[in-house]
C-alpha cells in the first residue's frame, strides 16, 4: 500500500506539470480538459498497472547457487539483525518495529477518512437534489431551470440550472448567463467535478489532486466562455456582464457556477490566440511527459531479483544438521562480533564487526545446518563474498594499445608502472585485466582517460588461492 501512494503522488505530480508550464495559459481547452482527466486516471492506474509489466525471474546458474546459499540466507533475514536494536531494548520497541506498527495502520486511516468524505460527499449530492424538490420548476427544452432563494447564484449541476426567482421573474438574468450554464451542462462538467470529488474521497492523502480540482474548473468556465462568444454574443459586453455579476452568491455544492473566482484569467484567455504550431508542440510535450510517467512507474516492476532454480539437491542438506556445540559455537561468534557504542541520540546501539567473524567457518556452519536450526540461529547481516575475478585472454592487439599512455594508466598486480613497463611482458603472461574509465573529479592531473590493471599469471594463481582459502565452498551434489 505504502508503495502505491508514493508512486500515485510523484506520478500525479509529474504528470501535473505539463498543464502547469505548458496548457493553462493557451487556448487549447478541449485537449486541456482530455489532458487533467487522463493524468487524473493516469496518476491512480499507472502504479495499478506496473506489476503487470513485470519480468520474468532470472535464474541463477546451479552452481552459483551452491556457492552463495548460506549467504544469501543470512542477508535476506538481515532484516531482523540485532545491531538495529539498541541495547537492552527488545524488538518490538525499536523505532524499526515502531515503523512496521505505523505502516500497519495505515489501510485503517485510509478507511477511516475515506468514509468520513464518503459521507460529505453524499450529504452535498443530498443538498443538491434537496434544493432542486423545494424550488420551481420551470422546464427550457431539454433544460430545467430551478427557481431558488433570492441570495442564491446562477449555477448548474447536470441538466439543472439554478437561478434566483427574483432575478428571473422580474427578467434580470441575461441570456449569456442562461447559455453560459447551458454549455456547462451540455459538455458533461459536472461529470468531471463528481469525478474528481469521488476520487479526493478514495486518494485524499494525495494534494496533488486539489490542484487538479482547480484547474478543472478553471478549465470549465473557460470552455463556457468560449461557447458564449462563439455564439455571437460580443465579448465587451460578456466582460462587463462578468464583473457585474461576481459578488459573492451562494452555490450548492458540486455545481458549476457563472461567478468563478478566475475572473481576471477569464478576461485575459477571451482575448488569446493560440497558433497551430504550439498547439501542435504542446501537446506533443505533454503526452511525451505523460509516456515518461507511465514508463517510469511502470519500470519499477522490470528489476527484478534473480531467484535461484527449485532444487532439491541443493537446497539444505539432509539429516538433522549441525551438533549443538557447532550451533551455540555459531550463536557466541555473533554475539561476541557485536560492540556497543553511544549515538548522538543517547541511546546506546549494538553493531555488528564482521572482521571478528571467520566467513568460512560461519558460512560452513550455516550450510549444515537445518532449517529449524536456521530459524532459530541468531541473525545478522553479511554481504555475500563477491565471486573471483574470471580469468582472461589478453589479445595481442590489445597489449599493444595498452603501452599508449595517454589513453591508459597501468597498474600490474596492484603496483602502479609506467606503461613502458609492459615492454618485459608478453600478452600471454597476464591472466586478468580490468579497465575503468575516468569520469569528473577523477581525470584531474592525469594525462590518461582510462585505469587498466593486470594480474601475471602467477600473481592470478595467488589470487584465486587466497580466494578460496577464506570463502566456504558448498559441496557439489
Amino acid at each position: 500500500m505504502l508503495t502505491f501512494v508514493i508512486s500515485s503522488i510523484i506520478c500525479s505530480v509529474v504528470l501535473y506539470l505539463p498543464y502547469q508550464v505548458l496548457l493553462q495559459k493557451e487556448k487549447m481547452l478541449q485537449f486541456t480538459r482530455f489532458y487533467l482527466l487522463f493524468s487524473l486516471l493516469g496518476s491512480i492506474f499507472f502504479p495499478l498497472l506496473a506489476p503487470l509489466f513485470k519480468s520474468p525471474a532470472l535464474p541463477k546458474p546451479l552452481e552459483m547457487v551452491q556457492e552463495t546459499r548460506a549467504r544469501v540466507d543470512a542477508f535476506a533475514a538481515s532484516v531482523q539483525a540485532q545491531w538495529t536494536n539498541p541495547v537492552g531494548e527488545s524488538v518490538e520497541s525499536s523505532p524499526v518495529a515502531k515503523t512496521k506498527a505505523l505502516v500497519a495502520y495505515l489501510p485503517f486511516i485510509w478507511t477511516l477518512v475515506s468514509l468520513m468524505l464518503g459521507c460529505r460527499f453524499l450529504v452535498n449530492l443530498y443538498t443538491i437534489n434537496r434544493q432542486k424538490s423545494h424550488s420551481k420548476k420551470v422546464p427550457m427544452g431539454s433544460f430545467n431551470i430551478y427557481l431558488g432563494p433570492q441570495q442564491a447564484g446562477t449555477s448548474s449541476f447536470f441538466r439543472a440550472i439554478f437561478v434566483s426567482q427574483k432575478n428571473y421573474s422580474s427578467h434580470g438574468i441575461p441570456p449569456a448567463v442562461i447559455y453560459h450554464e447551458q454549455i456547462h451542462a451540455r459538455q458533461g462538467h459536472s461529470a468531471d467535478i463528481v469525478f474528481v470529488e469521488a476520487l479526493i474521497c478514495l486518494f485524499w492523502f494525495n494534494p496533488i489532486l486539489f490542484a487538479y480540482k482547480r484547474a478543472i474548473k478553471t478549465n470549465h468556465e473557460l470552455l463556457a466562455d468560449e461557447g458564449v462568444l462563439r455564439q455571437g454574443f460580443r465579448k465587451v459586453d460578456y466582460q462587463h456582464l462578468i464583473l457585474a455579476h461576481s459578488t459573492a452568491l451562494s452555490y450548492p455544492p458540486f455545481t458549476s457556477s457563472f461567478n468563478f473566482y478566475t475572473i481576471k484569467k477569464r478576461m485575459m484567455m477571451m482575448s488569446k490566440n493560440t497558433t497551430q504550431f504550439t498547439k501542435i508542440w504542446k501537446i506533443t510535450g505533454s503526452m511525451s511527459i505523460a509516456a515518461i510517467a507511465f514508463i517510469t512507474t511502470t519500470s519499477m516492476a522490470f528489476a527484478q531479483p534473480i531467484v535461484p532454480i527449485p532444487n532439491k539437491e541443493a537446497a539444505v542438506p539432509a539429516g538433522n544438521g549441525v551438533t549443538e556445540a557447532l550451533f551455540e559455537a555459531y550463536n557466541a561468534a555473533i554475539k561476541n562480533a557485536h560492540d556497543s557504542f553511544t549515538a548522538r541520540n543517547g541511546k546506546r546501539y549494538l553493531r555488528l564487526d564482521a572482521s571478528k567473524l571467520n566467513r568460512r567457518k560461519m558460512d560452513s556452519i550455516y550450510y549444515h545446518m537445518s532449517q529449524a536450526q536456521r530459524k532459530a540461529a541468531l541473525k545478522c547481516i553479511l554481504i555475500p563474498t563477491p565471486r573471483p575475478l574470471q580469468r582472461d585472454t589478453v589479445t595481442e592487439a590489445q597489449f599493444q594499445k595498452f603501452k599508449n599512455p595517454e589513453i591508459y594508466g597501468v597498474w600490474i598486480n596492484e603496483k602502479r608502472v609506467s606503461n613502458s613497463a609492459l615492454n618485459k611482458y608478453r600478452a600471454s603472461d597476464f591472466a586478468n585485466v580490468f579497465i575503468s574509465k575516468l569520469y569528473g573529479a577523477a581525470k584531474k592531473g592525469r594525462s590518461y582517460t582510462h585505469q587498466l590493471n593486470l594480474m601475471t599469471n602467477a600473481y592470478y594463481t595467488r589470487y584465486l588461492a587466497d580466494h578460496y582459502a577464506s570463502t566456504y565452498q558448498p559441496p557439489n551434489r
